[in-house]
């Protein structure tokens, strides 16, 4: 089986909901290695994965981890342990942006703002800027919550057709742009790993994606371009 974080440098602070040992033990069975060391700039690397618990997180740690990336001229990817734990164990990655309801609820990432920390914006992330309302990133927790949609191996392709079918016809549901552009933005979030950990969730939103447009954008007549990645 291939290890997911082979070659990564992540550094965890914190605890909660998991103990910071747990998610230490993940890291080094995936192949990669614990670092990050106050006053060791070398064990630092650009876009670095910091793994931050909602409690106990050390805020020393924390604002170093911010001037490394001053001094070196990159930024380090922090997320909350929930965050890591779903790239880990289900090949999903929702990262953090501006205004993100998660850090407002989380004291380690809030920690981060206060100090200087900004946060990427949606358009950042997006890539391409054609998100311009920052309540539709909230789209996949909305998939997930209300309509039970998600690419985990163990869903079908027909039970999660049927939960995207709902979740845009619904009368309470999403629009289908939205639910496009956010599998679009997915697919080129992680389409750099597509020979690792992330091919088969790719391989799933691009099928998804397929789905959509053929039964669903090329029914009818629409006032937006279909995204593509």
């Amino acid at each position: 089986m291939e290890q997911k974080f082979i070659g990564e440098i992540i550094a965890v602070t914190g605890d909660e909901p998991y103990y910071a040992e747990a998610i230490e033990r993940i890291i080094l069975l995936e192949g990669g290695t614990v670092g990050g060391r106050i006053g060791q700039d070398d064990s630092w690397q650009e876009n670095q994965i910091i793994v931050v618990g909602s409690d106990d997180f050390v805020e020393e740690y924390l604002l170093e981890s911010v001037n490394v990336g001053l001094r070196h001229g990159f930024t380090c990817r922090y997320m909350a342990q929930e965050v890591f734990w779903d790239l880990w164990l289900w090949d999903e990655y929702q990262p953090h942006y501006k205004a993100d309801p998660r850090i407002e609820e989380h004291p380690g990432l809030l920690f981060l703002a206060s100090i200087g920390f900004k946060w990427p914006t949606i358009q950042e992330l997006h890539g391409t800027g054609t998100i311009d309302n920052t309540k539709t990133w909230n789209t996949e927790s909305i998939l997930r919550s209300k309509f039970g949609y998600h690419v985990r191996k163990h869903l079908s392709e027909k039970t999660r057709r049927k939960r995207l079918q709902n979740a845009i016809t619904a009368p309470d549901g999403l629009e289908l742009k939205v639910v496009a552009d956010h599998i679009a933005f997915l697919i080129r979030l992680n389409q750099g790993k597509a020979d690792g950990s992330m091919g088969g969730a790719i391989e799933r939103w691009r099928s998804e994606l397929d789905w959509l447009y053929e039964n669903h954008y090329l029914t009818s007549a629409h006032s937006f371009n279909w995204p593509t990645f």
